[in-house]
């Protein structure tokens, strides 16, 4: 089937089945990336695309997805020795001219404590151009007991995550080799949406969280001032495991989610198998 016709079919059955207030988006573009692309996604204020996975790789693209650099594994053996194993969706921050927060955790399905083995998260940091690791600064695991999710809210100040229903902030000057053990400045009790979060991305004021723990695909935005909630986007039907969020004006849109082939319960992903997929949506109204 060809790209046009497929997106053209998950257009058509997110129109008809999201109420009103998830109508906001609409489906412009759905492009095939590769497997390794799997995790999360991000961009430098020049515009290229940060992509990681499967579990430790990271990789930068042009807006055309051309592939520029590319490591199958950013973790040093340090890392991989006190057990961090997986990054999940990453982003950016302006700091030191440019770096790449990596949120990592130690996962290894089937193991006590839902896979979590060592119980405690990190953040890595990455060099842009080179992909390799600058250093990683480790979080208390009092505040957070793994690093899934990253993203630095605008302006530079906080990079947001969540920790249980909580969504938590830590201000990124907090995040440089030698410092104290950063805590949590900010919390929002309870504020993480019913379908939970696999990949985060600001849009203006708003934190856009994606996830799919409803039992559908779903992307909800937060006020960071008042912990409030909203639907955006919901993708009824639609077979992927939900991944990460980017705002980037491209791609004949603004919102891109990435999704992997691997559906909770398992069966046939609706975009097939072997690769990733990035989808791009625009508001429904034509505003950017």
């Amino acid at each position: 089937m060809r790209r046009a016709a497929l997106a053209a079919i998950v257009l058509t059955a997110l129109l008809a089945a999201a109420p009103a207030q998830a109508a906001r988006w609409r489906l412009v573009r759905a492009d095939r990336v590769p497997l390794s692309y799997f995790q999360g996604i991000t961009h430098s204020n020049a515009g290229s695309w940060f992509f990681d996975g499967v579990f430790q790789g990271v990789y930068r693209t042009d807006r055309d997805l051309h592939q520029k650099a590319g490591t199958p594994s950013v973790l040093t053996p340090d890392l991989l020795g006190q057990g961090f194993n997986h990054i999940g969706d990453l982003t950016w921050d302006a700091r030191e001219r440019g770096r790449l927060l990596l949120p990592m955790e130690c996962f290894v399905p089937g193991a006590p404590n839902g896979g979590n083995t060592c119980g405690r998260g990190a953040i890595g940091v990455a060099d842009p151009a080179s992909l390799r690791l600058r250093y990683a600064v480790a979080l208390d695991p009092a505040d957070i007991p793994k690093a899934m999710w990253a993203e630095v809210a605008p302006g530079g100040d906080l990079m947001w995550t969540s920790s249980g229903r909580d969504l938590i902030a830590y201000r990124t000057a907090d995040l440089f080799p030698g410092a104290p053990v950063p805590r949590p400045v900010r919390r929002l009790r309870s504020a993480v949406p019913p379908s939970g979060v696999t990949g985060a991305v600001f849009y203006r004021s708003r934190l856009m969280l994606a996830g799919q723990d409803t039992g559908v695909m779903e992307i909800w935005s937060v006020d960071v001032g008042t912990g409030a909630r909203r639907l955006e986007l919901r993708l009824p039907g639609v077979r992927a495991e939900s991944e990460g969020l980017d705002i980037l004006r491209a791609r004949g849109g603004v919102l891109h989610w990435l999704l992997s082939p691997f559906p909770p319960g398992g069966g046939r992903p609706t975009f097939g198998t072997g690769h990733s997929e990035l989808l791009t949506f625009a508001l429904s109204d034509g505003r950017h």
